[in-house]
């Protein structure tokens, strides 16, 4: 499915959006092991890896890790298709969100929505944007949750009064930070959110 023009009006529709890098796709180990194999280095976390290399040639690297349709390989994140499938079926419009700057990078587009079909993630459009979250609300104000890697993303949605499914990992480990435990749900697993909008929809129906 291409990313679409125009929007339909979805203010009467059940939508979620979800996040792709660190969310339902491996990038960051991905990531940090590309630029091991080109430069012969032993980084371990992203944050040396930023840390150390001179700003130059990151950016260079960068840029080819985008453009050179590498990110095509990049693992899917156990349980995504089996979560977007089962959303489908419970009757959600499914908005992908990235910062991936495909302003700049033109190719990120096609890259990112062969990706997301040869890994049978099912969506309904996609926004390309550096303030991704907040773009998605002024297109979907009644959007009923996100999934996300981002704390601070989580918390800025959390303050609006939105939900939040945090995929877990090393770096949004800041539950002693969050004062919206009802709005920022921590799962291990994406199988985890099945679970919860399972019973969510089990709950309205025998209310």
């Amino acid at each position: 499915m291409e990313q679409r023009d125009s929007w339909i009006e979805l203010t009467n529709e059940k939508v979620v959006s979800i996040d792709i890098d660190d969310t339902i796709c491996d990038s960051t180990p991905f990531w940090i092991e590309f630029v091991n194999d080109k430069l012969g280095t032993d980084f371990d976390n992203l944050g040396t890896l930023k840390a150390t290399l001179p700003y130059n040639e990151y950016k260079k690297i960068k840029k080819e890790f985008r453009t050179s349709g590498i990110k095509l390989d990049i693992p899917m994140i156990e349980g995504a298709s089996d979560l977007t499938r089962k959303l489908k079926e419970l009757g959600y419009k499914i908005i992908i969100i990235t910062a991936r700057p495909a302003n700049e990078y033109p190719e990120l587009t096609k890259i990112t929505n062969q990706w997301l079909r040869d890994n049978d993630i099912k969506y309904d459009g996609i926004i390309f944007d550096k303030h991704k979250s907040i773009k998605v609300l002024e297109q979907v104000p009644n959007l009923e949750f996100s999934v996300n890697d981002h704390y601070t993303e989580a918390l800025l949605l959390a303050k609006w009064g939105y939900t939040t499914f945090l995929v877990d990992n090393k770096y949004n480990r800041r539950d002693h930070d969050n004062p919206y435990t009802g709005k920022i749900i921590r799962v291990k697993e994406l199988t985890e959110i099945i679970k919860y909008i399972e019973k969510d929809t089990n709950d309205r129906n025998n209310s």
